[in-house]
């Protein structure tokens, strides 16, 4: 897996690579003063990796480190796959994932991280019931669109279906499941 991190103090972000992305996030922290935020990460070995240093040489710093100029950044708004905001990794995190035509298949909750697996709890589309969970790779949930919070997950999908998929009270309810 190819990883973005950016460091909070200057900005810059690091390109690299890596089969353990919190693993080798930890150990970037460790020689870092300010912390980390993981912007992204995307499929795609050494190889891959080294294209993308050649591709933006003339922003790079030192080593594996980029000023984050317009067209990184757009890099990875565009390529960026999964992402994370606020410096979270994905436990707790609410998601929907798209059929082949762009269309909401499947909600649900990451409910556990442990190192490159996930567990998810999913819901039913009416009243937001959890139903059951599964045993995910990170890799697998690249093309997710993850959100901060349910109410968030529940807007999109309101915005994009016009329905309202459960109440207030239901919100609350399966907040409650999550341990939230």
């Amino acid at each position: 897996m190819i990883y973005f991190v950016q460091n909070s103090g200057d900005g810059l972000i690091k390109i690299g690579t890596t089969k353990n992305v919190n693993k080798r996030i930890q150990n970037i922290q460790a020689s870092v003063p300010y912390p980390l935020k993981l912007l992204c990460i995307t499929d795609g070995g050494r190889e891959e990796e080294a294209k993308l240093h050649k591709k933006f040489n003339t922003i790079k710093v030192s080593g594996e480190w980029f000023k984050p100029e317009d067209e990184l950044m757009k890099h990875i708004q565009v390529n960026g796959g999964l992402t994370w905001n606020s410096g979270k990794f994905l436990q707790g995190r609410y998601f929907h994932i798209r059929d082949e035509d762009g269309k909401l298949e499947r909600q649900g909750a990451v409910v556990s991280e442990r190192g490159e697996h996930i567990v998810v709890q999913f819901f039913e589309w009416a009243f937001g019931q959890p139903t059951y969970q599964k045993l995910y790779e990170i890799k697998d949930a690249v093309n997710w669109d993850f959100y901060e919070d349910d109410y968030q997950m529940h807007w999109q999908f309101s915005v994009e279906t016009g329905e309202t998929p459960m109440n207030y009270r239901e919100f609350e309810r399966v907040k409650m499941l999550m341990g939230g």
